[in-house]
């Protein structure tokens, strides 16, 4: 029972473990998710798979009405079916904040929506003062009225919004919110799993987020919470040359776990080019120092990424992308050197 007197004051860190199937069925109740109402309330690191949800209003699959006085929500995601009425989103139904900041950051739904009105891929509805930030959504949002849907939030009022993203193919949404404020960029399927250079801008790559070579997510960017604690941490790249098409890399493997932990073992190194792998190193020094060299046959604007691998799982990624070869008719690509187009 919820009354208006009752909400979840505490904090939750879910440490990156996973709650699979939750499943609610209430269509004539409001309030509903892993936690129907909260009040200032910090909630961390909580992976939601496969729910199953419905109610009426003020649905979502982590807080169904998130209140007032500094809430957080980060490094959490959700992913499965909602529906509902009305303020129904893929992590919080609906969220206000009438003097402080409210906060989403580094989190993601990949949940999908069916609701009459006020629906997100992300959340429902935003309040005063709020943010959403470097986060994504990527589930279909359906207005059973027939009425245009939003990507990734439907009302917005004077809050702020940086470096978040939706799928418009998955969501069939062309649009990020009714208010037409913007609040996210729109983007493909393969832009959003491949990672390009106008993408993930100013996301944390190093610490927080991951390219997804894991084979977990669809390719759409994971927490690194998700993965596992032991696996290696990233590649140190020290340095890149590059001689005409020759292309030679340098590198040390690492000596850690993704969590900052003596790494025990360190079974494999692998390096793709372009998401294609080109080579493998089996049973590689921990720390140790590598490289590796190429010639290419044609020039071309290339990524390599590489990565280690333990018994724990595929570790953090490190990558380079580089200009190889002459693809211009001069110039160095500096402002005092430009390169040069001698033709479309």
């Amino acid at each position: 029972t919820v009354t208006d007197s009752l909400f979840f004051y505490g904090n939750y860190n879910g440490d990156g473990n996973k709650i699979n199937n939750l499943t609610i069925n209430k269509p004539d109740s409001n309030y509903i998710g892993l936690f129907g109402r909260t009040k200032g309330s910090e909630l961390r690191s909580i992976s939601l798979c496969d729910v199953n949800i419905t109610g009426n209003d003020f649905i979502g699959a982590l807080v169904g009405f998130f209140e007032t006085n500094n809430g957080l929500i980060s490094y959490s995601h959700s992913a499965g079916t909602i529906s509902g009425n009305r303020y129904i989103g893929g992590l919080v139904g609906s969220f206000r904040d009438e003097y402080s900041a409210l906060r989403i950051i580094n989190s993601y739904s990949r949940c999908n929506i069916t609701a009459s009105s006020t629906m997100g891929g992300i959340a429902g509805y935003c309040g005063l003062f709020s943010s959403i930030n470097h986060s994504y959504s990527t589930g279909k949002v359906t207005d059973i009225e027939g009425d245009l849907a939003s990507g990734f939030i439907d009302g917005a009022v004077y809050a702020i919004f940086n470096n978040n993203y939706w799928d418009i193919e998955t969501s069939g949404c062309l649009i990020s919110d009714l208010g037409l404020k913007n609040v996210a960029k729109g983007k493909t399927t393969y832009e959003m799993t491949h990672y390009g250079a106008d993408i993930y801008l100013y996301w944390d790559f190093d610490n927080i987020w991951a390219e997804d070579i894991y084979g977990i997510n669809d390719g759409y960017p994971v927490l690194q919470e998700q993965l596992p604690k032991d696996v290696p941490c990233m590649p140190d790249i020290t340095s890149v040359e590059i001689n005409n098409l020759d292309f030679h890399m340098y590198w040390n493997n690492p000596s850690m776990t993704r969590t900052g932990e003596i790494l025990t073992g360190l079974d494999r190194i692998y390096i793709t080019r372009d998401s294609v792998l080109i080579h493998t190193i089996e049973s590689p020094v921990i720390g140790g120092n590598a490289d590796f060299t190429e010639t290419l046959i044609e020039p071309g604007y290339y990524t390599y990424r590489i990565y280690g691998e333990n018994s724990s799982g595929l570790g953090i990624l490190a990558k380079t992308s580089q200009i190889i070869g002459q693809l211009f008719s001069g110039g160095t690509g500096i402002e005092a050197d430009p390169y040069l187009i001698s033709n479309p």
